[in-house]
């Protein structure tokens, strides 16, 4: 059994992508401190919601934990991606993803449409068809998958904002290409304006994006505000 606040947190693990730490959990749940917050992740741990994946070799690193496919399926999405070993790289990005979602909800926000799904249904009631929302192929099959995040509160009656985290692997400029290259047949709808907040780790790399984007693309995106954020923490790879 859960508790209620046991379920609220593990929601918003499963919620915001399936990784957290005792400093993630604490930017959300400030009422309370990081020891607590340590003690709530191991009590998940031991009810087998979550497992440590030991990503960093420091000891002066938080552990990091995943959700299992018992706290997926308790949520209704037992073959969710999230519970699947993951490459180092894939990791890091999906720490900076929480990190920034609990730190938006611990500021009162809401985010609310977990899953593609829900974001899929949401824009569909917006005006958009599937002609209009972006694709992924696996073996020849395409289906619909929105994997940016829609932050609900700051998306409004003729704009949407969503969420992009950077994905250290590729350029900055393949980056953006990709992103607005993805959404094009929704832009050209012209039902809304789009907000791409897009989160990355430092001041150095949020300066380099928001170069970049007004040098290459800004005066070819009428319909496209970008706005760069830092978490100011570092999710490098210390992998064993």
């Amino acid at each position: 059994m859960l508790s209620k606040g046991e379920y609220d947190i593990l929601n918003r693990i499963v919620g915001y992508g399936g990784y957290v730490t005792k400093e993630i959990l604490h930017l959300y749940r400030k009422d309370i401190t990081q020891d607590r917050c340590y003690r709530i992740i191991c009590n998940l741990e031991r009810k087998g919601y979550l497992r440590n994946r030991g990503y960093f070799v420091s000891h002066r690193e938080p552990n990091v934990y995943q959700v299992t496919k018992k706290a997926c399926a308790y949520f209704g999405r037992p073959e969710a991606y999230m519970r699947k070993v993951h490459k180092a790289f894939a990791m890091r990005r999906y720490l900076m993803r929480s990190h920034f979602l609990f730190n938006l909800a611990g500021q009162g926000e809401s985010i609310s449409l977990f899953s593609s799904d829900e974001r899929a249904t949401y824009v569909r009631k917006r005006g958009y068809s599937s002609y209009h929302l972006p694709k992924k192929i696996n073996k020849d099959t395409i289906s619909i998958q929105m994997e940016e995040y829609i932050l609900d509160t700051f998306t409004q009656d003729q704009s949407i904002t969503f969420l992009y985290v950077d994905n250290i692997r590729y350029s900055i400029v393949s980056q953006i290409y990709t992103l607005l290259n993805r959404y094009q047949r929704m832009l050209s709808a012209k039902i809304d304006v789009f907000h791409f907040i897009i989160a990355v780790e430092n001041d150095d790399r949020a300066y380099e994006f928001q170069k970049i984007y007004k040098e290459k693309f800004e005066n070819n995106n009428s319909l496209v505000n970008i706005k760069i954020e830092s978490i100011n923490r570092n999710y490098q790879c210390e992998i064993r």
